[in-house]
């Protein structure tokens, strides 16, 4: 009985920063990764790679510049788009 009362004791004290811990993993840890992700993604772009953009129209990475990369669509047109608009390889 006094194991199991010890055991509350130390989960209360440690439950706020259990808790701190989770919040800060979420807030911080998190969104450093997706954004380590996105730039080696972007740094990692050639001719001839697919990819889709946020909007969801897929295409083949023609012309790769400083900041942005020119896409031709299955249509047959070419954009110009933000590395930072591209979500990922098909």
């Amino acid at each position: 009985m006094e194991s199991s009362l010890v055991f509350i004791i130390w989960l209360r004290a440690l439950l706020p920063l259990l808790i701190v811990a989770i919040a800060f993993y979420a807030l911080i840890i998190k969104p450093l990764e997706k954004h380590r992700h996105a730039r080696r993604f972007s740094e990692t772009l050639c001719p001839g790679m697919r990819v889709v953009t946020h909007d969801g129209r897929a295409g083949v990475v023609v012309i790769v510049l400083q900041a942005t990369v020119i896409i031709a669509f299955d249509d047959g047109t070419k954009v110009e788009v933000l590395k930072q608009q591209l979500r990922g390889q098909v």
